[in-house]
């Protein structure tokens, strides 16, 4: 279903991004794997090549944290391929343990802003039936937030407002006490950015959803995890394969091809 389509995965040269490049070369898509540590990405690279031996690969350097390699990556590929982007995943994270400022900003950086502007600027590139994709996790779920943080979140109905309402640590939020609280933020303001840009995109035909992977056994995720990094790849190629604005499968939150509560 994915042969001759075109589909970049940010954070792809290990654990659930690797695992989800394979799939999509063994259904003979057009890989573009996009790394901020180009030797490790060329070596994932090879090991893909070596052990599937179809689909197409091409390796690109992107960084969340620097803005201009986001920008960088956008004009390259849309002069290379000279054809729209079939799909986008932003799959690439850190997991932002602990409180405090510089913590707060990197983890929002990574998980949250840069995915948000890497998604703004590929948005135009992407032409109708196109799927872009917000790989969140089951800690983005609002429950896991604060009162405080569900209200900035979920009161925000732009993403300059979700950004502005967000940005600042709040230290004394009871989120302090919270194991990765940081992680549960950004991916939380990950899924408030689906629910905000998820209409609009909707009315040029770009499906936009958040899939959360499940818990899975990566260098994320630990050993004592209860799936394999190869199932959490599964869940979302479930939402490449079906995310369409025909189908409807568009503006949701979703585990294993099943619709979850924000």
């Amino acid at each position: 279903m994915l042969s001759g389509k075109s589909i970049l995965i940010t954070g792809s040269n290990r654990g659930i991004g690797f695992e989800l490049s394979r799939m999509i070369l063994h259904q003979e898509g057009k890989l573009l794997m996009a790394c901020r540590d180009m030797r490790a990405g060329q070596e994932a690279a090879d090991a893909l090549k070596k052990d599937v031996r179809k689909g197409d690969i091409t390796l690109k350097y992107m960084d969340y944290t620097r803005p201009e390699t986001l920008s960088a990556l956008v004009k390259d590929v849309s002069e290379e391929m000279k054809q729209p982007l079939d799909c986008l995943v932003n799959n690439g994270a850190i997991i932002g343990n602990g409180w405090d400022k510089e913590t707060y900003d990197l983890t929002l950086r990574t998980n949250f802003k840069g995915p948000l502007e890497l998604t703004t600027e590929f948005a135009p590139h992407m032409a109708p039936g196109s799927s872009i994709v917000q790989v969140s996790s089951g800690f983005g779920e609002l429950s896991y937030c604060s009162e405080g943080y569900r209200e900035r979140i979920t009161s925000a109905k732009t993403l300059d407002q979700l950004w502005d309402q967000c940005k600042e640590i709040d230290v004394s939020s009871s989120m302090a006490s919270e194991n990765k609280p940081c992680y549960k933020v950004s991916k939380a303001m990950l899924n408030q950015s689906v629910r905000i840009q998820a209409p609009k995109l909707a009315e040029c035909g770009i499906a936009c959803n958040a899939v959360t992977p499940g818990w899975c056994r990566t260098r994320m995720g630990g050993p004592e995890a209860p799936r394999s990094a190869a199932q959490g790849a599964e869940s979302i190629l479930w939402v490449i394969l079906n995310g369409s604005v025909a189908s409807g499968v568009t503006g949701g939150f979703w585990k294993d091809g099943q619709p979850k509560d924000w």
